[in-house]
């Protein structure tokens, strides 16, 4: 029973680092370049545990990106990236469809 309490406890904590992550992009995006969607599309993603949905949505939006490379202080934007590793290594690998479109969109 521990285990399956500890589990969930990282799952939690994993889910609120990505949910924190979106919001840090959504609040620093450039509105103008930020989708008006682009937090109801990643808690979408987040709901069904899509990471590489979740990773090809941050990187389609441009306002997204724009905030993710401005991010200050340092600590912030390192933490941002770490988090986006993550999500790569959560990518199904059994998956090739999901790893091709992925590829496609990070490329």
């Amino acid at each position: 029973m521990a285990a399956l309490s500890s589990s969930s406890t990282l799952v939690n904590v994993a889910e609120d680092a990505e949910l924190r992550l979106v919001r840090l992009l959504a609040d620093a995006a450039p509105s103008q370049l930020l989708s008006p969607t682009f937090v109801q599309e990643c808690e979408e993603c987040m709901i069904q545990a899509d990471a590489a949905s979740l990773l090809e949505t941050i990187v389609a939006d441009k306002g997204a990106m724009a905030a993710l490379f401005a991010l200050e202080p340092l600590e912030e934007a390192v933490s941002a990236f770490s988090l986006l590793a993550a999500l790569l290594d959560r990518v199904d690998a059994d998956d090739p469809n999901a790893e091709i479109k992925l590829a496609v969109a990070l490329a």
